[in-house]
């Protein structure tokens, strides 16, 4: 990477994590000002982003309530410095953890996000913020001890090993770093850092061809003139498409872009990854329900299918502004639409299947009832005529058996009730 400088790169990631115990952290979202002491200040607490989402049913999800929160947050002040196993020396300044709790059942239910300002050198930037996604315990085991102790009593699951990336870089004077020496000129460096923020790979790792460079001029979101922004599975980019200036209307205009990095934009994104999680969670306990051959599995997701059915599912998360397209941007990459459609139907399945089952179990109880009530009686009705009665119910019992074997005999359907009901219940 050619030789640079920057003015901020800041970022927010984003963990799939198991959470058990209410953290002893503070409610609601981290709480963040723009521009205070001024007329025009901006409070982003729980009260001051309730103004900015329509309706009740986003705010139910993204904080909870006063009775039953969801999410906690604390504010910090740490460094965090490490050697990563391919030599990335990282630096970042932390400012802050998340925790998002979607559901009560066993697993990855809930999502930890941690701010910070990575302060690594300017010919390790890419590097070191790809790094910070990176909790593989074979290459990324230092940077997972990390996250690990930011996010206690959250822990990452065996399954995690990488995180979801927001990133904002701002060049300095002198602009944007090449990143690769045989990629300049095939495509902008603007183009080259929005591609590998948003995919959190280095050049050295993934093969890029035209289809993908295809994709990021054509995907690019609209922020504003002086921002380009762009969105991959693996995370949403932001990088300023001019070189820094010392100017003080310069250095509010960048504060008030991170501002709403951290705040709404990080609430946006937040949204998607539950939404995403969720579907994941589901998924895969129906699989392994029917793997066992459960005879309901949706009562073994009870607190998961009740956040299912509270979750938001749009793409609109404010009145109006880039927000929103950011979070149709996160959707349609994570293939959302189309994964909770497919969701849907398997649900609507297994309820199905639900439902025949224990209709079938009915069946088969009544018709065992039948089948030995309908000789009974009879031989009841008998019994009762004969004159002296017969000592005991031998006769009964007799009857009983007889007749049943006759029914059983004359209508072969009746053969399958008993392994049928009995089949049911053993599940």
């Amino acid at each position: 990477m050619s030789s640079t400088s920057y003015e901020r790169a800041e970022f927010v990631v984003f963990f799939s994590c198991r959470l058990s115990d209410t953290p002893n952290w503070s409610q609601g979202p981290l709480p963040l000002e723009n521009l205070p002491g001024t007329p025009y200040e901006i409070k982003a607490n729980q009260a001051g982003r309730r103004r900015y989402v329509p309706g009740e049913q986003v705010p139910l999800i993204l904080w909870g309530t006063a009775g039953d929160p969801r999410r906690w947050h604390q504010n910090l002040d740490r460094d965090l410095s490490f050697r990563t196993a391919r030599g990335t020396e990282v630096r970042a300044q932390i400012s802050g953890v998340e925790l998002l709790k979607l559901h009560d059942e066993d697993g990855l239910n809930a999502i930890a996000v941690i701010h910070g300002r990575c302060v690594s050198e300017a010919d390790s930037l890419l590097s070191a913020l790809v790094e910070f996604c990176n909790v593989d315990r074979v290459h990324g085991q230092q940077m997972r001890d990390a996250v690990g102790s930011l996010i206690s009593p959250a822990s990452l699951g065996t399954s995690v090993r990488r995180g979801r990336m927001m990133s904002l870089v701002q060049p300095g004077s002198n602009g944007l770093a090449e990143i690769a020496p045989n990629l300049d000129g095939k495509w902008s460096r603007e183009q080259q850092w929005l591609w590998f923020l948003a995919t959190c790979h280095l050049p050295d790792t993934i093969t890029v061809g035209a289809a993908q460079i295809a994709r990021l001029k054509s995907d690019r979101l609209s922020i504003s003139d002086d921002w380009a922004a762009f969105s991959a599975v693996e995370g949403t980019a932001y990088v300023a498409r001019k070189p820094h200036v010392v100017d003080a209307h310069v250095l509010d205009l960048l504060r008030q872009r991170a501002f709403r990095f951290h705040t709404i934009e990080t609430d946006a994104f937040f949204l998607s990854e539950a939404q995403d999680s969720l579907i994941t969670h589901i998924t895969s306990q129906i699989f392994n329900a029917r793997r066992r051959d459960a005879e309901n599995p949706l009562q073994e997701m009870r607190s998961a299918l009740s956040a299912f059915r509270l979750m938001y599912w749009g793409d609109r998360i404010a009145e109006r502004g880039f927000t929103n397209e950011l979070l149709a941007s996160r959707r349609s990459v994570k293939e959302i639409p189309r994964r909770l459609q497919e969701l849907k139907d398997d649900v609507d399945q297994v309820e199905a299947e639900v439902a025949e089952g224990s209709a079938v179990a009915t069946n088969s109880a009544l018709g065992i009832l039948a089948v030995i009530g309908l000789p009974l009686s009879s031989a009841l009705v008998i019994w009762q005529t004969f004159e002296p009665k017969p000592e005991g119910l031998w006769f009964v019992g007799l009857a009983t058996l007889v007749s049943a074997v006759v029914l059983v005999w004359a209508f072969p359907g009746l053969r399958s009730l008993p392994r049928q009901f009995f089949r049911r219940r053993r599940r």
